[in-house]
């Protein structure tokens, strides 16, 4: 549910997502000023562009000059391309059985994973009297996905008589870019390298040849090739990025009730919160089932400045917090669930640390049920 009209609430919507689309676009330039200007740019916008909503981020990329977008699923791909957006896309999972002829109808390229997809795009493809373009995903070492090197050698010959398969690019997936300390990273780039001239050998051809993620950007160039992939780093997260980038969402929701209770009395299901002052009680309608996980409780939020704590269970459409230090918060008031406002910040890491898990997670989990407002910059008079 997206509105493009700043960050004003909605009518029944009383919680929201604001994506600031500024933001995001000096997240892509810091992004491009790491890179040559012979490097192209595949923008990843999986999983609803990591919970920040697909079509309008992937919009703003395209007057921004990417190069491409990366999904995972089909229908991400379509609704791109239902949108206007004619950017090279590419299905970095494959697709299945019933995707092969949207594929080529549709122009997407296809990340291969198994050669065996190979014959099937051929079949399709010559069906439709089109050529489907290909990557080929090659495992360097993650063994996750991707074909091991020496399967790859031995198709060769097989690859290279395709007439309706264009194999246009070679990928691979860093392991664990982000720690310095493990050399592993280079080593995947290495044996990648060598792969890659050894098929560009035998097919006679100069291919995209891509494999830094966000981490790898900021690693090395040596791992930027032909083409980079950055994906959380758009949105504003890269360890090695330091302050350069920044978060471009924030949560947020308002007090639809404030009551007081006395000392001794409890709070929520399960008596969870037991008060031990008289306490002034915020209700904010927000829960679990729109991403804010039960785990986030006991952790603060921003209320007219000021950080108090979320009190008690969790509910799946609610929660409470104690507001009993911020004497002038009244009805209506902004509560800032991630983000910042004002001198204070919830960031996705305290929320990552809390639930045990990281920051990917907390962005994607954030419920497609509440309107993504965008924010745009002002324009120039």
């Amino acid at each position: 549910m997206a509105v493009t009209e700043g960050y004003t609430r909605q009518f029944g919507h009383p919680s929201s997502v604001a994506v600031s689309l500024a933001a995001l676009r000096q997240n892509l330039a810091v992004l491009k000023a790491q890179i040559s200007s012979s490097t192209k740019l595949l923008a990843v916008v999986k999983a609803d562009a990591y919970g920040h909503g697909l079509v309008p981020v992937a919009e703003a990329l395209v007057q921004e000059g990417v190069d491409g977008f990366g999904v995972i699923r089909l229908e991400a791909a379509l609704a791109l391309r239902q949108s206007g957006i004619t950017k090279p896309i590419l299905l970095m999972r494959g697709v299945a059985d019933q995707g092969y002829e949207a594929a080529v109808v549709h122009d997407l390229l296809v990340g291969v994973i198994d050669l065996g997809e190979l014959a099937v795009l051929e079949r399709v493809a010559a069906a439709r009297s089109r050529r489907v373009g290909v990557h080929l995903k090659v495992d360097t070492g993650m063994h996750r996905l991707g074909v091991p090197a020496l399967e790859l050698f031995k198709q060769l010959h097989r690859i290279e008589r395709l007439k309706h398969v264009d194999i246009q690019g070679l990928f691979s997936q860093l392991a664990n870019a982000d720690n310095l300390r493990d050399p592993f990273a280079m080593t995947q780039q290495q044996h990648f390298t060598e792969v890659c001239q050894a098929v560009e050998s035998h097919l006679n051809k100069r291919l995209i040849k891509h494999l830094a993620n966000s981490d790898g950007l900021f690693r090395s160039p040596q791992l930027h090739m032909d083409m980079v992939r950055p994906g959380i780093a758009l949105y504003g997260y890269a360890k090695r990025a330091g302050d350069q980038l920044h978060p471009i969402m924030q949560l947020k929701s308002n007090i639809v009730q404030i009551k007081r209770v006395a000392k001794g009395e409890s709070v929520g299901y399960d008596r969870h919160f037991i008060a031990e002052r008289p306490t002034t009680l915020a209700i904010v309608p927000i829960g679990y089932a729109d991403g804010f996980s039960r785990a986030y409780a006991g952790q603060c939020v921003i209320v007219r400045g000021n950080k108090v704590p979320v009190i008690g269970r969790v509910c799946m459409d609610l929660l409470t917090l104690d507001i009993t230090d911020v004497s002038e918060a009244a009805v209506g008031d902004e509560v800032v669930l991630l983000g910042r406002s004002g001198k204070q910040t919830v960031s996705v890491f305290d929320l990552a640390r809390a639930a045990g898990t990281t920051h990917y997670e907390v962005l994607t989990s954030i419920s497609p049920r509440l309107p993504r407002l965008y924010h745009q910059p002002a324009e120039k008079q």
